[in-house]
């Protein structure tokens, strides 16, 4: 969960949607939305919206993964990307792999 509550604060800050508010701050009103929007489920009927929604989110979830490949690639830049992966991790992505987001 930590891992999740980062990548998104960090992403909206540099991003700069969010830039002018501290990192803390920031991090509790989304581990708050997060808990707001999961808190039905813990309620009676939370089996059923669960249920309710576990057959019919597949779709949107491929759509949105779709919209996030088309943001990285496109928009933030296969280059640009392929520099942040080699500065945090010292490795860069094999040809192949860059063909296929670049083109796919």
């Amino acid at each position: 969960m930590y891992g999740q509550v980062n990548a998104i604060t960090l992403s909206l800050m540099e991003v700069g949607v969010f830039s002018y508010i501290p990192y803390t701050t920031l991090a509790f009103i989304i581990v708050l939305f997060c808990v707001l929007l999961g808190l039905p489920f813990t309620m009676g009927n939370g089996v059923y919206l669960f249920e309710e929604l576990d057959g019919s989110v597949s779709p949107v979830i491929c759509f949105a993964a779709l919209i996030e490949v088309i943001y990285v690639v496109w928009i933030y830049g296969l280059d640009q990307l392929d520099e942040g992966l080699e500065q945090s991790t010292g490795l860069t992505m094999n040809e192949s792999w860059k063909w296929l987001l670049k083109w796919f």
